[in-house]
């Protein structure tokens, strides 16, 4: 295939590659967003945004960087590509799973940098997962039809390994210049520093979440309470995370007994936190109903932690019947 041919292909094609890269981006965040219950807003840190390539770079790649393709237009799988960019490395496992159980496509791992790091320990190289997925029958997506097997490059990979590619792999990978040793070394450097970096992220990931557990499992406890006595969902905000940061100390297994009996005694509690849900935060939380106990068994404990101001609490003290103390 000569080049105008190539250029004219592309061109009319293009638009399908498109809808391609947006079907493929799509598909993997609805299973993280649907089927994991990930929040996608905090898990990527750079948007997925599928690109299709400019005619000129993919001329370049098929025709002048000396590439042997056979056939450079079936042969290039990055036509157009996705990338999804995640903090830590293990995050990195939640795609790859997506991708390679996705039944929609034919996955193949283009390369790997973990199996790359155990064949080649001593070396600090680009790092990054790729795949090319093939979809297996067609699709329609916003109109257009994209046929089976057209590749899409899926990349994988953590911000800090993405700041390494945008420094140093045009220039060491794609440039026609063959780089200094002095380059080369100082990108390799720079890959091994964050490399440490990542590994010393995850420990300190895993020592606050460990931290976090016992105020997660203790929402979780309010949540059922006060799901199961109002018929609402439990919210929760950074105030409600505060206030229990303060109380949950004061509180121990035997408190959250005498909390559940205090509530199956004052049902109506429950009436008065739905009549006020439309107009308070704190009402909409299930925080409340650790709030409520404090005022009633714990109310001068409560006076000396309580983290927000006292015009705060006083509206809550009178839903319990309690007179806050001077």
């Amino acid at each position: 295939m000569e080049q105008e041919e190539f250029r004219k292909r592309w061109e009319a094609e293009k638009p399908t590659y498109a809808a391609l890269g947006n079907f493929v981006s799509d598909t993997v965040c609805g299973i993280l967003r649907d089927g994991h219950s990930i929040d996608l807003s905090s898990f990527w840190k750079i948007r997925p945004k599928p690109r299709t390539k400019q005619t000129n770079s993919l001329i370049e790649k098929a025709f002048l960087r000396k590439k042997n393709y056979v056939n450079p237009y079936d042969d290039i799988t990055d036509k157009v590509g996705v990338r999804f960019v995640v903090l830590l490395r293990y995050h990195i496992e939640s795609v790859k799973d997506v991708v390679e159980q996705c039944e929609l496509w034919e996955a193949s791992k283009d390369r790997d940098f973990i199996e790359e790091q155990k064949q080649h320990p001593k070396v600090f190289d680009y790092e990054s997962v790729h795949y090319v997925v093939r979809l297996r029958s067609a699709q329609i997506y916003n109109g257009i039809t994209i046929p089976a097997g057209i590749p899409c490059e899926i990349q994988i990979r953590t911000l800090l390994q993405h700041a390494c590619s945008e420094l140093t792999h045009d220039a060491m990978y794609k440039s026609k210049a063959e780089p200094c040793a002095a380059a080369e070394r100082a990108c390799s450097r720079a890959i091994a520093l964050s490399e440490a970096t990542d590994d010393c992220f995850v420990k300190t990931f895993y020592e606050l979440d460990k931290a976090a557990t016992p105020s997660r499992n203790a929402l979780k406890k309010l949540a059922v309470l006060y799901s199961g006595g109002t018929g609402f969902d439990a919210e929760a905000s950074r105030a409600s995370n505060l206030i229990l940061c303060n109380l949950l100390p004061c509180m121990d297994d035997s408190d959250w007994q005498r909390l559940q009996n205090l509530l199956s005694e004052n049902t109506h509690w429950f009436c008065i936190i739905k009549e006020q849900f439309p107009y308070s935060q704190l009402h909409r939380e299930p925080i409340i109903l650790m709030i409520y106990y404090f005022l009633k068994r714990k109310k001068h404990k409560l006076m000396s932690i309580w983290p927000l101001t006292r015009r705060e609490l006083e509206p809550l003290a009178n839903d319990v019947g309690e007179k806050l103390p001077e």
